[in-house]
């Protein structure tokens, strides 16, 4: 489960990415993101765009997060709440680190997982009318365990896309709504960029605890 995320701006990892995929013109904030932040994702509307969207799918009429689901990531994605973002309104999240933990409680373990480059996660998002006007919601998918992460979160994984501009301009394009194109991907996640793991206090209190390892890409 993906519940933090960063995104260092203007850094030349993060600039030759969006410049790879034809988007350097985009504008995308940078910070430290949890479940609920405000975060600029890439849509397609009809050429991609950066928008601002809570990172929680499920929007009350006042402009909030529904508190009552856990929506900020999307998994089972043949499930009632899914099914149709997945084939229509798909989006992307570039990011530079993220956070995983393993464990609960006092036996509860935390790591924060910085790219050698940026990377891209994939996402689904719907747009609200609410009373305090238009808002928009997105969510992560996440997969099925990647062997290599399963030491530090062994439930799921985010759904790293590859940074290749064909596939991220078919994902984004809404006329492509068989989603049966990218269940290889959903299906088999690999990650695209090397990561540096760090043991750290919590992924609310990065602080370093331990000796950082390498987990290539893969």
């Amino acid at each position: 489960m993906c519940g933090f995320i960063r995104r260092t701006p203007n850094t030349p990892a993060v600039t030759e990415l969006m410049k790879d995929l034809g988007m350097d013109d985009l504008f995308l904030q940078g910070g430290d993101f949890y479940p609920g932040s405000q975060v600029d994702i890439v849509v397609a509307a009809p050429c991609p765009t950066a928008v601002t969207a809570a990172w929680w799918f499920l929007i009350g009429n006042d402009g909030k997060p529904n508190h009552r689901y856990a929506t900020f990531n999307a998994r089972h994605l043949d499930g009632k709440l899914w099914r149709e973002p997945i084939k229509t309104s798909r989006c992307i999240v570039p990011g530079t680190a993220f956070g995983e933990s393993i464990g609960e409680g006092k036996a509860k373990h935390s790591f924060l997982l910085e790219s050698s480059s940026a990377f891209l996660l994939g996402g689904v998002f719907r747009r609200y009318e609410t009373d305090v006007g238009p808002v928009t919601g997105f969510a992560i998918i996440t997969c099925n365990p990647h062997p290599g992460l399963s030491r530090y979160h062994d439930k799921a994984c985010p759904l790293f896309l590859p940074a290749h501009r064909g596939l991220v301009e078919q994902w984004l394009d809404p006329s492509v709504p068989d989603a049966a194109v990218f269940h290889d991907l959903i299906d088999h996640p690999q990650l695209t960029t090397d990561f540096k793991i760090t043991p750290v206090q919590s992924t609310r209190k990065l602080v370093s605890i331990g000796a950082s390892e390498i987990l290539s890409a893969g």
